[in-house]
Protein backbone atom coordinates (compact mmCIF):
# COMPACT_ATOMS: atom_id res chain seq x y z
CA UNK A 1 0.00 0.00 0.00
CA UNK A 2 2.58 2.29 0.75
CA UNK A 3 4.46 2.23 -2.83
CA UNK A 4 0.87 2.95 -3.92
CA UNK A 5 1.04 6.22 -2.21
CA UNK A 6 4.92 6.79 -3.15
CA UNK A 7 3.60 6.26 -6.49
CA UNK A 8 0.73 8.41 -6.27
CA UNK A 9 2.51 11.49 -5.01
CA UNK A 10 5.37 10.99 -7.33
CA UNK A 11 3.91 10.98 -10.41
CA UNK A 12 4.27 14.14 -11.39
CA UNK A 13 8.23 14.54 -10.42
CA UNK A 14 9.38 12.07 -13.15
CA UNK A 15 10.75 15.29 -14.86
CA UNK A 16 13.21 15.10 -11.72
CA UNK A 17 15.71 11.99 -11.61
CA UNK A 18 15.91 10.80 -8.25
CA UNK A 19 19.41 9.76 -9.55
CA UNK A 20 21.57 9.89 -12.76
CA UNK A 21 19.54 8.12 -14.97
CA UNK A 22 16.70 6.80 -13.16
CA UNK A 23 13.32 8.22 -12.10
CA UNK A 24 11.41 8.10 -9.42
CA UNK A 25 9.06 5.12 -11.15
CA UNK A 26 12.17 3.28 -11.95
CA UNK A 27 13.46 3.42 -8.40
CA UNK A 28 10.22 2.46 -7.22
CA UNK A 29 10.24 -0.73 -9.69
CA UNK A 30 13.92 -1.46 -8.24
CA UNK A 31 12.36 -1.50 -4.76
CA UNK A 32 9.52 -3.95 -5.87
CA UNK A 33 12.08 -6.53 -7.32
CA UNK A 34 13.97 -6.30 -4.33
CA UNK A 35 11.10 -7.01 -2.13
CA UNK A 36 9.77 -9.99 -3.67
CA UNK A 37 13.88 -11.08 -3.90
CA UNK A 38 13.64 -10.89 -0.24
CA UNK A 39 10.12 -12.53 0.19
CA UNK A 40 11.63 -15.60 -1.83
CA UNK A 41 14.80 -15.75 0.21
CA UNK A 42 12.53 -15.03 3.50
CA UNK A 43 10.59 -17.93 2.23
CA UNK A 44 13.11 -20.28 1.61
CA UNK A 45 14.92 -19.29 5.15
CA UNK A 46 11.61 -20.60 6.44
CA UNK A 47 11.34 -23.64 4.51
CA UNK A 48 15.05 -24.35 6.01
CA UNK A 49 14.66 -23.77 9.45
CA UNK A 50 11.18 -25.77 9.01
CA UNK A 51 13.32 -28.98 7.79
CA UNK A 52 15.73 -28.12 10.62
CA UNK A 53 13.23 -28.51 13.26
CA UNK A 54 11.73 -31.81 11.77
CA UNK A 55 15.67 -33.23 12.19
CA UNK A 56 15.60 -31.93 15.19
CA UNK A 57 12.43 -33.46 16.69
CA UNK A 58 13.91 -36.76 15.61
CA UNK A 59 16.38 -36.47 17.99
CA UNK A 60 16.02 -37.93 21.59
CA UNK A 61 18.58 -36.16 23.52
CA UNK A 62 17.03 -38.77 26.36
CA UNK A 63 18.65 -41.64 24.35
CA UNK A 64 21.97 -39.77 24.06
CA UNK A 65 22.03 -38.89 27.88
CA UNK A 66 21.48 -42.49 28.70
CA UNK A 67 24.38 -43.26 26.90
CA UNK A 68 26.31 -40.58 28.44
CA UNK A 69 26.03 -42.54 31.75
CA UNK A 70 26.24 -45.04 31.10
CA UNK A 71 29.71 -44.32 29.19
CA UNK A 72 30.79 -42.18 32.48
CA UNK A 73 29.69 -44.91 34.69
CA UNK A 74 32.11 -47.25 33.16
CA UNK A 75 34.99 -44.86 32.89
CA UNK A 76 34.36 -44.82 36.98
CA UNK A 77 34.91 -48.09 36.50
CA UNK A 78 37.86 -48.51 34.65
CA UNK A 79 39.04 -45.75 36.64
CA UNK A 80 38.57 -47.78 40.19
CA UNK A 81 39.78 -50.96 38.10
CA UNK A 82 43.18 -48.91 37.34
CA UNK A 83 43.84 -46.72 40.11
CA UNK A 84 46.56 -49.05 41.67
CA UNK A 85 47.87 -48.97 37.76
CA UNK A 86 50.97 -46.92 39.02
CA UNK A 87 52.38 -49.29 41.32
CA UNK A 88 52.01 -52.25 38.88
CA UNK A 89 54.99 -53.26 36.59
CA UNK A 90 53.39 -52.91 33.06
CA UNK A 91 54.66 -52.24 29.44
CA UNK A 92 53.94 -49.46 27.08
CA UNK A 93 52.62 -51.98 24.92
CA UNK A 94 50.27 -53.57 28.00
CA UNK A 95 48.87 -50.15 28.14
CA UNK A 96 48.02 -48.72 24.62
CA UNK A 97 46.54 -52.22 24.01
CA UNK A 98 44.41 -51.39 27.74
CA UNK A 99 43.86 -48.16 26.23
CA UNK A 100 42.59 -49.21 22.87
CA UNK A 101 40.20 -51.70 24.49
CA UNK A 102 38.61 -49.10 26.27
CA UNK A 103 38.51 -46.60 23.61
CA UNK A 104 36.81 -49.67 21.44
CA UNK A 105 34.22 -50.13 24.93
CA UNK A 106 33.53 -46.95 25.00
CA UNK A 107 32.61 -46.41 21.39
CA UNK A 108 30.96 -49.82 20.94
CA UNK A 109 28.85 -48.54 23.84
CA UNK A 110 27.96 -45.01 21.99
CA UNK A 111 27.81 -46.77 19.01
CA UNK A 112 25.00 -48.79 20.57
CA UNK A 113 26.77 -51.90 19.86
CA UNK A 114 26.97 -53.29 23.48
CA UNK A 115 27.90 -57.00 21.88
Amino acid sequence: MRLEQLRIRNQGQDSEPASPGQTVEARIETAEKEIKAVKRRIRTAEREIEALQKRTDEIDPEGYDAKLLEVQQELIEVDDKCSGIENTMVTRENLEDFGEDIRQTIGKRIMGNDH
